[in-house]
This record gives C-alpha cells, sequence and structure tokens, in this order.
C-alpha cells in the first residue's frame, strides 16, 4: 500500500492487506482475510492513520528477519483474530524473545480480547506496544 485515500478499506474472504507505506482510513479485516505489514521477503512497517481492527478468525502475519519483524502503526488496535510469526526464508525464530508487532500512537488503545497466538507464544501490551513473547520456557513451540 502506497496510500489509500481517506476511504476506509475492508478486507474480506481470503483477502491480504500488505505492504508498506501509509493507509488513511480505517482498516477492518474478516475472518479468513489477513493484513500483513511488509513486502514479499522483506520485514517493513504498515502505517494506518486510523484504527485498525482484525476480527475473529483474521490473521495478523508478522514477518520475521534478522534485520527486525515487521511492525504495523495505527490510531487503535482491536486484534481479536489469529498472529502468525512468519519466518522469513534464511531466519530461524530464537526460541525465547520479545518483539514489538504493533504500535499505537497518542492516547490510542490496543485491545486483544479474542486474539490467539501459536502455542509458546503470548502477547503482552506495554503502553504503547503489542508485544509477541516467546518465553524460554517454551516446549511446545513449533514455529522455527
Amino acid at each position: 500500500a502506497r496510500s489509500t485515500g481517506y476511504g476506509s478499506v475492508i478486507v474480506t474472504n481470503s483477502g491480504t492487506l500488505g505492504g508498506t507505506g501509509i493507509v488513511l482510513g480505517a482498516v477492518s479485516v474478516y475472518s479468513g482475510a489477513s493484513l500483513m505489514p511488509g513486502v514479499s521477503a522483506s520485514a517493513g512497517t504498515l502505517t494506518v492513520s486510523n484504527n485498525v481492527n482484525l476480527k475473529s478468525g483474521a490473521t495478523f502475519n508478522v514477518d520475521m528477519a534478522s534485520g527486525g519483524n515487521s511492525l504495523l502503526i495505527c490510531s487503535n488496535l482491536t486484534l481479536a483474530g489469529y498472529v502468525t510469526p512468519n519466518p522469513l526464508p534464511g531466519y530461524t525464530i530464537p526460541y525465547s524473545g520479545t518483539w514489538t508487532i504493533a504500535t499505537v500512537l497518542g492516547a490510542g488503545t490496543i485491545n486483544t480480547t479474542g486474539a490467539t497466538t501459536p502455542p509458546g507464544y503470548t502477547l503482552k501490551v506495554t503502553g504503547s506496544n503489542l508485544i509477541l513473547n516467546r518465553p524460554s520456557t517454551c516446549t511446545t513451540c513449533f514455529w522455527k
């Protein structure tokens, strides 16, 4: 995405909103659809100058690489879908670590009620950041 104008963006069915750049309108991602900051084979930042709502059954794909991970920046984030760490070619996700996967601006809020992660991962809101955590005690981790 470069700039979408001021209208809302609605992603449905098997659609994906991905890339880097700025989305000016609100973004709603419905069940079966996905949000994927970054570009093919490269982690990157997608900025939404409005609210982002990932509904139940939607997927937030987080590209992960040795130089960093994908990042979503928005006004307010509601995440009720799946968070899927996606290691890029040549990168193995460490057995423990924390990654900032989203940041809200100003007085924005993050709501993760209903969000799910792969086994061994957790989500934590720290200030204006959404953190994906993989503790070193992980014994059921299978994402590598």
